[in-house]
């Protein structure tokens, strides 16, 4: 068994050759930038409609709990004039008898 070495190897340091009109690397790269920018604004747009959503969802429940309120406030009044006639009828009656 040889024993493992402990610094690496020297890299080359020869940059790659690339030729002049082989630009089809950077069109990929301005390609997937250009998605990633309307990714993010789309991401963005949602952002802003759940926010939106979310505001009016709260608006809703406040405006249901305001007419489950004013709906039993409603037949609370009702009841109580119901009783108040229920109660009136026979007094009025035995007024008019006399």
């Amino acid at each position: 068994m040889t024993p493992k070495e402990s610094t690496p190897q020297k890299m080359a340091e020869t940059n790659p050759q690339l030729s002049a009109g082989d630009f089809s690397y950077l069109e990929i790269i301005m390609a997937m930038q250009n998605t990633m920018g309307k990714l993010t604004e789309a991401v963005e747009s949602l952002k802003t409609q759940s926010t939106a959503h979310g505001n009016k969802l709260e608006a809703i429940g406040k405006d249901v709990h305001a007419a489950k309120l004013i709906g039993g406030l409603l037949f609370l009044v009702a009841g109580f004039l119901g009783w108040v006639i229920h109660e009136a009828i026979p007094l009025i009656v035995s007024l008019r008898q006399h």
